[in-house]
């Protein structure tokens, strides 16, 4: 059964010693009587209707370590105050995209290990005192109204494991993240990002999982080493203006890369032999560039988990005369998606196997 806002706050308020809230059918105003459950720690309140502000008193929660306010149809301005709560650690306010707000200062001993305003309408710059949230280790500003360059001291949050800007309007060059060492999820795309992406920029990273710079205007060419970054499993560049020959590089049959998308950008020449060294790719996009050559399909045979080859809108010729043994056996057993439009055709025999063609 649904409580309105001054019902389950009138009677919560009896509730003294309450240490912890979690997801009710709730709906809303918030009730600024809240703040009078000076022992509340834990306020987790996810996917409740409130339909109304935060109020301004709840930086009177100075026990508030945990704040989930998650798709919560939030209003107004978020007071600033908040961020500041000394014992602060977790915040959520995503899934609110008519809540406003924009970062505020943050003090050298912010406890904050969690932040997340994805999908909100918090806007504005992201401010050069962002280093001091030390111990910040997810920090989540995706599919809002954030803009300008990039700070170079966001580089300097050395806890960071998962970086989201992506789907903002952030300019300029793309910070160097060598202080941050266990930095595993990094998403800037759908940005406006410029500027060239040097061999040693991501040097130091121990355990990077995903990497997504798509969607931006970066140029230059793509440093090899991307492609045998320690534990990386997958790697977008996808839509931005790359150019040049990509370099064949190191140890590839050791790679765990298993996504990679250069799609959308200014390649050309042959496709580098290391790609086809790549053992563990499932998903390869190279379509919507200049490469040239031929394309034998069997030097893809050594990926067994591969699902998804587009090599579409390149001037490549493709061969798909398969060897003998290969045509019953089909060495793609899990390719279920084949796109080679624009691409010249010498021969395709593939069996058991259900594949997509996109072949105009």
């Amino acid at each position: 059964m649904s409580v309105k806002g001054k019902e389950w706050g009138q009677a919560l308020y009896s509730l003294q010693n309450l240490h912890s809230m979690s997801s009710c059918f709730l709906l809303g105003p918030i009730d600024s009587s809240l703040v009078k459950l000076q022992s509340l720690s834990v306020f987790r309140l996810n996917n409740n209707n409130f339909t109304s502000s935060v109020p301004e008193t709840f930086d009177g929660l100075t026990n508030l370590t945990t704040l989930h306010l998650r798709n919560c149809n939030l209003i107004g301005m978020f007071p600033k105050q908040i961020f500041q709560i000394s014992n602060l650690q977790v915040l959520d306010l995503s899934d609110n995209q008519n809540l406003q707000g924009s970062l505020p200062y943050f003090q050298h001993n912010a406890f904050l290990r969690s932040l997340n305003l994805s999908r909100t309408g918090f806007s504005g710059q992201l401010p050069s005192y962002l280093l001091n949230l030390r111990m910040v280790s997810s920090l989540d500003l995706s599919k809002s109204k954030f803009h300008g360059r990039l700070p170079s001291s966001i580089s300097e949050l050395t806890s960071l494991v998962h970086l989201d800007l992506s789907f903002n309007n952030f300019t300029g060059s793309l910070p160097f993240f060598n202080m941050s060492k266990n930095l595993s999820y990094l998403y800037v795309n759908n940005n406006g990002l410029e500027g060239e992406i040097p061999s040693f920029h991501f040097k130091g990273l121990e355990n990077p999982v995903f990497i997504d710079l798509g969607r931006n205007f970066l140029n230059g060419s793509i440093p090899s080493s991307l492609f045998t970054l320690p534990s990386l499993g997958g790697l977008s560049l996808s839509h931005n203006k790359f150019e040049g020959l990509l370099d064949e590089f190191p140890n590839a049959s050791s790679s765990p890369l298993e996504v990679l998308d250069i799609s959308g950008n200014n390649l050309q020449g042959h496709i580098s032999l290391s790609i086809f060294h790549l053992k563990r790719l499932s998903f390869i996009e190279f379509s919507s560039n200049m490469f040239n050559g031929t394309i034998h399909l069997d030097m893809f045979k050594s990926m067994e988990n591969l699902a998804t080859l587009d090599l579409s809108h390149n001037t490549l010729l493709v061969d798909g005369n398969l060897m003998s043994d290969q045509i019953h056996h089909s060495p793609f057993p899990k390719l279920s998606n084949l796109m080679l439009a624009s691409c010249k055709l010498r021969k395709l025999e593939i069996s058991q196997t259900s594949i997509q063609f996109v072949v105009p």
